[in-house]
């Protein structure tokens, strides 16, 4: 891969701000409206993290090794969006077209194959460790909530019991998304190992409390 045709082209695309990512999930939706139920109502969220994934990694671009465990992470942490290998291809048409609509005479064939070939090794990436931790992890665990309290003004405690076993690990955190607020996924610190009788772990979010 050529890195700094890649680093120098999403310079210069990323320099139209939010209609970057406007305009991906615009050509996506289109193109493939069966995705858009998949992503939240509000998007505002989701195109800040789609510009920052890629700012990251293209910008490892000559020493891609680096940023492995980053992609096998998006990978697996895609699975409970139920993103399968498929989908993979129609965002690369749409990243593609993207960089096209931006960069206008700038995008040759010479860059396209660039940017496709980047491309597949990113999403083989995510897809292998997609497919490598459904084999011992399910999407998503469904849970109950048990309780929901508010400690101080940014700072919230839930309780919840996951219906299968969780593996717990010190200090990770976990996604969590409930029926009013769909496809909205927040991240809280567990605050200890799940209770061996009745699998309830306490999670805390330093944010707005959950509803």
């Amino acid at each position: 891969m050529d890195a700094d045709a890649l680093q120098r082209s999403w310079d210069r695309v990323t320099a139209y701000g939010e209609q970057v990512p406007l305009y991906f999930y615009s050509h996506l939706f289109v193109a493939h409206p069966e995705v858009r139920s998949m992503f939240p109502l509000a998007m505002s969220d989701q195109r800040d993290k789609l510009v920052s994934a890629l700012g990251r990694i293209v910008s490892h671009a000559d020493r891609i090794d680096e940023d492995l465990d980053f992609m096998r992470h998006l990978g697996r942490d895609h699975r409970k969006y139920a993103v399968v290998a498929e989908h993979y291809n129609a965002v690369g048409a749409s990243l593609c077209a993207t960089l096209k609509h931006f960069l206008g005479e700038e995008w040759d064939a010479e860059l396209a194959a660039e940017w496709t070939a980047a491309y597949q090794v990113i999403a083989r990436v995510m897809v292998e460790a997609a497919d490598l931790s459904s084999d011992a992890t399910p999407n998503w665990w469904d849970a109950e909530v048990l309780s929901v309290e508010r400690r101080t003004m940014d700072l919230t405690l839930l309780t919840v019991r996951p219906q299968r076993a969780y593996h717990y690990l010190p200090g990770q955190s976990v996604s969590m998304e409930i029926p009013q607020r769909p496809r909205q996924w927040r991240y809280f610190s567990p605050a200890n190992a799940p209770a061996p009788t009745a699998r309830s772990i306490s999670t805390s979010s330093r944010s707005t409390a959950a509803r």
